[in-house]
């Protein structure tokens, strides 16, 4: 029984991800491999092997996420992040807002 609507590969796109982010980050764990062609029925006991392959998963994202919230990148976007950044800073000490009324009354 596939629960998954359409291909159940359209769900497989994320498993770079993981990867990529570990990289990335320059994380001491890597992405481990599993073989998701392997029969999985419903009850299945997960093996030693996919339970490390899940808490990897897990861990990379965690180790991710907290090196981005102490290091103040909270918002929801990257977007979000960089505007926020860029308010902080003062120019000539002008906060952002005089700035940006500024800059209007330029064009």
């Amino acid at each position: 029984m596939n629960i998954f609507p359409g291909n159940e590969s359209e769900t497989k796109h994320l498993i770079p991800l993981q990867e990529k982010i570990a990289k990335d980050f320059n994380l001491p764990i890597q992405k481990l491999e599993l073989d998701y062609d392997t029969p999985r029925p419903i009850g299945h006991i997960l093996t030693p092997h996919e339970i490390d392959y899940i808490r990897n998963d897990v861990e990379i994202m965690s180790r991710a996420l907290d090196y981005m919230f102490t290091s103040g990148l909270n918002k929801m976007t990257i977007g979000s992040d960089a505007l926020s950044n860029y308010k902080k800073i003062k120019h000539g000490g002008l906060s952002f807002s005089i700035l940006f009324l500024f800059l209007i009354f330029l064009n």
